[in-house]
């Protein structure tokens, strides 16, 4: 029962820290400090989707203790097919840039698994 209770723990941190994110992000742009461009958009969005691949991967490897490298990659190949598909669902246009950002997932998700399985042992 203490694991259950240390691993809801480390979740809605995982949580509490992106809604805080986004909510700093949201409080500035509307303040007008800073420019909330489509540019900027982009890349936020890029930084913030990054994290939460890091932090899955992360909180997954931590549990597994084996592998990180290989369960990093395949956690990011499964979130990112399921968001081709929704694009694809949603009938949303796959550009070249996408497939940067997808880059960009699987790198920060095999990093993830990486320093689970170490900072597990």
């Amino acid at each position: 029962m203490l694991k259950l209770i240390n691993k809801v723990k480390k979740y809605l941190f995982i949580i509490f820290i992106l809604i805080i994110l986004t909510l700093i992000y949201t409080l500035l742009g509307y303040n007008n400090i800073i420019t909330l461009t489509t540019k900027m958009n982009k890349i936020v969005s890029m930084f913030l989707g990054s994290l939460f691949f890091f932090f899955i991967s992360l909180s997954y490897c931590l549990q597994k203790n084996k592998h990180g490298l290989l369960n990093g990659l395949l956690i990011s190949l499964i979130l990112i097919s399921f968001i081709v598909l929704l694009n694809i669902s949603l009938k949303k246009q796959i550009k070249s840039i996408s497939f940067l950002k997808y880059a960009i997932y699987i790198f920060s998700s095999i990093i993830g698994g990486i320093i689970g399985v170490n900072k597990s042992k």
